[in-house]
């Protein structure tokens, strides 16, 4: 797969020219419950190395549907994410489970970059009861 180096996004797998989120929590055309219902997707994949979702870890910025096309703004905790592929592939996986969508669209993002702040309160107590110093 083909990344654009200094942005860090799948460029086969974003259309020309698009835009990165506006920043975590942006919705985009106003969708709220189907973002909801994307997020709630999401919940389902894990980083292999740690005991918890990548909503709960923060990872994931902002998920909207264009059209029949989920896209996932994302980043990892670390620019050479050994699980990168893996995790990409359990998202597509699990996107593509959810009804009117047929294709799914992920950009990796560097900004902003991932802190611990970004864990949810839920993350936090998974990881600390894992005994990861959070």
């Amino acid at each position: 797969m083909r990344r654009a180096a200094a942005a860090g996004v799948h460029a086969s797998e974003t259309r020309p020219g698009a835009a990165a989120a506006d920043g975590p929590g942006t919705v985009h055309g106003g969708d709220e419950r189907r973002r909801a219902e994307l997020f709630a997707a999401l919940e389902d994949v894990f980083d292999p190395e740690m005991p918890c979702s990548i909503v709960d870890l923060g990872l994931v910025y902002d998920a909207f549907v264009e059209g029949r096309c989920a896209r996932v703004v994302m980043t990892y905790t670390a620019i050479a994410c050994p699980a990168a592929e893996m995790i990409e592939g359990d998202v597509r996986e699990r996107l593509l489970g959810v009804p009117g969508v047929e294709s799914v669209a992920i950009e990796i993002v560097w900004n902003p970059p991932w802190t611990k702040e970004k864990l949810t309160a839920r993350g936090r107590e998974l990881l600390l009861a894992s005994g990861y110093c959070v």
